[in-house]
């Protein structure tokens, strides 16, 4: 027999942030992180001030999970930090607060996968730190898509807005490549590349930039090379993996960034099942367990019995940092499940985020 492995991430949020339940939101152009000078009007990058087509601009990417088609909603209904956003005739936002601030676009047109599919997108127009905004953001996505025959509701696709003060000589990244993040029978090999921001501003000159890509996995990082640009195969990923990539200056890592791509060629997918909370956020005095089960692609409404009986986990709080769960030795464990509780949740900066992986014989 053939030994073969299984690898999946979930996030869990506490009450004021939303969790990505079916696909991802994307972002072209400047990435969702805006950062600030103290006891200033100054923003790095000024959204409002850049050319219209470098602005963010969010669109969804949904996916059969049976046959890694890309799927285009029917409805939307986006959100900032919880509050449902209205448009005007003209596409502009009309929220008191938030008037102008951000624009839907109907027919955007999104690259996914070397296609192209018209997707609603949602732009920001302007400034989204101020002299009262100083905290981390969330855009969120829900609606319905047309999947095999049926509507089916999706909620709470979710992308975080990074507002940090700025102190200099700041660096952020962003992975992007033209697959979606998918790999499937035509696409068994995707490149991922890197938008490098120094105090939010693009990187044309990357001299002096050093770069580690690798896979995060419950046992830590499986390297894969260092190059500019890093390209992603079947033989990388299992089921879903998160590529991740350190990038280095003069030494000392300075940023780092991560794609989560899934391989839609497996026949077996992971899902995790949520219980002892209500809805998709943990609310005080809930404890929540999470338990991954295995389904086949062609049937993803029958959990598989007896492929998988205990997983390797491992933990991050919400920063990307180990995290170590009450009851436990350490940030990396096995265990058919795990609980936590909305107290640690919010310790670990609103969220958890954990990677299970476990082996299966064929």
């Amino acid at each position: 027999m053939a030994s073969n492995t299984l690898s999946a991430t979930f996030k869990l949020f506490a009450t004021s942030d939303g969790s990505t339940i079916s696909g991802s939101l994307r972002v072209d152009g400047y990435p969702l992180v805006q950062r600030y000078t103290a006891g200033t009007e100054k923003y790095v990058p000024d959204f409002a001030a850049l050319p219209e087509a470098d602005r963010p601009t969010i669109y969804p990417v949904l996916r059969d999970q049976s046959t890694a088609a890309v799927l285009t909603p029917n409805t939307y209904e986006w959100r900032y930090n919880d509050v449902l956003l209205t448009f005007g005739a003209d596409g502009l936002s009309t929220n008191s607060g938030m008037a102008g601030l951000f624009k839907r676009i109907d027919n955007y047109q999104a690259s996914i996968g070397g296609q192209t599919f018209q997707l609603q997108a949602l732009r920001v127009m302007g400034n989204l730190a101020s002299a009262t905004n100083h905290d981390n953001d969330r855009i969120t996505l829900g609606g319905t898509v047309e999947a095999a025959g049926s509507s089916v509701a999706f909620a709470d696709l979710a992308k975080d807005v990074v507002i940090q003060e700025s102190t200099g000589n700041q660096y952020s990244a962003a992975i992007v490549n033209d697959a979606g993040s998918a790999l499937t029978d035509e696409v068994t090999t995707l490149t991922e590349s890197l938008q490098i921001y120094k105090d939010g501003v693009l990187l044309t000159d990357t001299t002096g930039v050093a770069y580690q890509w690798y896979v995060l996995l419950p046992s830590g990082k499986q390297n894969l090379g260092t190059a500019a640009t890093q390209a992603v195969g079947l033989d990388d990923v299992d089921g879903s993996s998160v590529v991740g990539c350190d990038i280095s200056v003069a030494g000392s890592v300075v940023a780092s960034a991560y794609d989560l791509v899934t391989d839609y060629t497996d026949p077996y997918l992971v899902q995790f099942a949520v219980t002892g909370m209500t809805g998709d956020r943990c609310r005080p005095g809930e404890t929540p367990t999470v338990t991954p089960a295995v389904y086949r692609r062609s049937d993803p409404g029958t959990p598989v019995s007896g492929l998988v009986s205990t997983w390797s986990w491992a933990v991050y709080d919400n920063t990307g940092a180990p995290f170590t769960l009450s009851g436990k030795q350490g940030a990396t464990f096995q265990a058919a499940s795990v609980t936590t509780s909305y107290n640690e949740l919010r310790s670990a900066s609103g969220a958890l985020g954990f990677i299970v992986s476990a082996e299966y014989e064929l």
